[in-house]
């Protein structure tokens, strides 16, 4: 079988964005006064989705805003912190891109 494709998850695979989610949550969460370390923090939510992660914030401190309002929150938050703070490749992602255009088209 022939590979035609390879498909990259951006995020955690490519390049590590977690202190940028992470940054992003805490302006989310700061006009209610709730604080995590970013220990804390990313050890419970890293690699869970981003409505999960505003479910169960929304649950554990009872916040007056819906899962949803929180995400597209959390998610404006994201972009413009990343135009000041660009997230880092991850070891190898690269290495792994460049041997991947020698191969194929990359889009």
């Amino acid at each position: 079988m022939d590979i035609q494709a390879i498909l990259f998850d951006f995020d955690g695979t490519l390049v590590d964005s977690e202190v940028l989610h992470y940054l992003s949550w805490v302006k989310v969460l700061a006009p209610f006064s709730i604080e995590y370390s970013e220990s804390e923090f990313c050890d419970e939510f890293s690699g869970v989705p981003t409505l999960e992660t505003a479910e169960i914030l929304r649950l554990r401190h009872q916040l007056p805003l819906n899962a949803q309002t929180l995400t597209e929150q959390k998610n404006q938050h994201f972009v413009e912190t990343s135009k000041t703070l660009p997230p880092t490749l991850m070891p190898n992602a690269k290495a792994i891109l460049q041997k991947a255009r020698v191969i194929f088209v990359l889009l």
